[in-house]
């Protein structure tokens, strides 16, 4: 009977040792990012099958059947999703506020400040036509509006070409982390232990939830614990094969780039922080650009109008003051070769026969006043102020979006982790119940001593 008794502290011995040594281990990861609780699952040793008296038919202690890990996956899938969502408004959020920063017209300078001495300067001269020093300064003036109109439209492009180059930094990063599920997949299905199996899948949730922060993936559980990662409804990971991204050109927006797979040449689904990337590139820049086209055509074109009208210092007409692009206005507004360094060719006057006629200054000054864009809705002023205002309510926008979602993902982190999280309190009391536990096991080797040695004593 003692014999029994000491098998059975042994195998209690044995098991609370080892759910002591799993609740060090939650605590040891307590602050490891995607770490996932275990719990030991505890069961009887049944007693001998066939009734016989070895034991009276009492069982044979306890052992630890499994090493649970405390895992709500439908959390797990929403935090996946939201997760990706939140990257791609992440992402557009940052390109769109990089774009507000260098589009600014606050504090008076920019386009709008340009545009507004442009006007002056011709309402000065329209005061004194025939004098050189205020046609200089209606050449300078002009020749900032268009460094400012030229160099806001460098700006957004340089913002395409960033974007665009951060790409492969993103794909190098996604392919890294798929190598990884890959290679975890491969060690799980090699390994028998279940707490080996357990920490290699937290390892590979924490690389699944980044690649759906980057890409939008989801992983799709397999038999033996394998995991696949998919995009889309495409395989990104099956089991421990990788479908590996490269950058290709875009067809849809030459000289720039999308992401494919490798092996077939078929663009990614846009998700993630790609998608958010891709569509400030493609989309909100773009329109950026092509309304700051209109501008600088509407500019050009309705000054050259009127001083085509007009005549310079030595009765010539039909000069343009600007010229430009048709194909890319914004990128090269320019002085025309007809009053470029040449302040007599400037258009002032409304006819050749006045003397001091300055008719012709006036009518552009008076342009501010214009409504010419827009469908005759907008003046040039008021069209850039509204682009200027757009840049700001898309980033105010996509900053609510982001907020919004941003909390949610917060919420459902929040429940996950009273799941799946490490509670420093609950393991100390789990703690407490294994040592108790333990040291009942330890007091019934000692008890089973005893009693051995009471036994050897009555047979001598």
């Amino acid at each position: 009977m003692s014999m029994r008794l000491l098998d059975i502290a042994k195998t209690a011995l044995s098991a609370h040792r080892a759910a002591i040594n799993i609740v060090g281990h939650n605590v040891a990861n307590a602050q490891t990012p995607g770490y996932v609780r275990q719990r030991p699952v505890l069961q009887a040793i049944p007693g001998a099958a066939d009734g016989s008296l070895e034991g009276s038919g009492i069982g044979g202690g306890v052992e630890i059947a499994n090493v649970q890990q405390l895992r709500n996956e439908f959390l797990g899938m929403q935090l996946d999703q939201q997760t990706a969502l939140l990257g791609e408004e992440e992402s557009l959020l940052e390109a769109l506020q990089r774009v507000e920063g260098l589009l600014t017209d606050l504090g008076g300078g920019g386009v709008a400040g340009a545009l507004a001495d442009f006007y002056d300067a011709w309402d000065d001269l329209a005061t004194m036509p025939t004098s050189l020093a205020a046609r200089t300064e209606v050449l300078q003036r002009g020749e900032v509006l268009c460094d400012a109109i030229t160099k806001r439209q460098e700006n957004l492009n340089s913002v395409r070409g960033k974007l665009d180059l951060q790409l492969s930094d993103k794909v190098e990063h996604i392919n890294r982390l798929s190598a990884e599920v890959a290679q975890i997949n491969e060690k799980i299905g090699a390994v028998a232990s279940v707490a080996v199996k357990n920490d290699l899948m937290s390892q590979r949730e924490q690389a699944v939830r980044e690649l759906a922060r980057l890409c939008g993936a989801e992983g799709i559980k397999q038999d033996r614990d394998i995991m696949d990662v998919v995009v889309g409804g495409q395989r990104l990971v099956q089991q421990s094969t990788v479908m590996s991204l490269e950058i290709a050109l875009d067809p849809a927006h030459p000289g720039f780039h999308t992401v494919v797979f490798a092996d077939n040449g078929e663009e990614i689904p846009r998700y993630g922080e790609l998608a958010g990337m891709l569509e400030a590139r493609d989309e909100y820049i773009v329109s950026y650009q092509s309304r700051m086209d209109e501008l600088a055509k509407a500019i050009a074109d309705e000054v050259n109008t009127i001083h085509q009208a007009g005549y310079d210092l030595d009765g010539n007409t039909a000069l343009d003051f600007f010229s430009y692009n048709p194909a890319a206005p914004a990128s090269t507004l320019q002085l025309s070769a007809d009053v470029l360094d040449n302040p007599k060719a400037i258009a002032a006057a409304a006819t050749t026969s006045a003397e001091g006629d300055g008719d012709n200054a006036i009518a552009i000054g008076d342009l501010r006043y214009s409504k010419v864009l827009m469908g005759a809705t907008y003046t040039i002023e008021e069209y850039n102020a509204d682009l200027v205002s757009d840049i700001g309510g898309d980033v105010r926008a996509v900053q609510a979006r982001f907020d919004s979602r941003d909390q949610l993902v917060n919420n459902i982190q929040l429940s996950y982790e009273a799941v799946s999280g490490v509670s420093l309190d609950e393991e100390a009391i789990e703690l407490i119940r294994y040592q108790q536990a333990y040291s009942a096991a330890a007091r019934m080797v000692t008890l089973s001593l005893q009693m051995l040695d009471e036994i050897m004593q009555l047979g001598k």
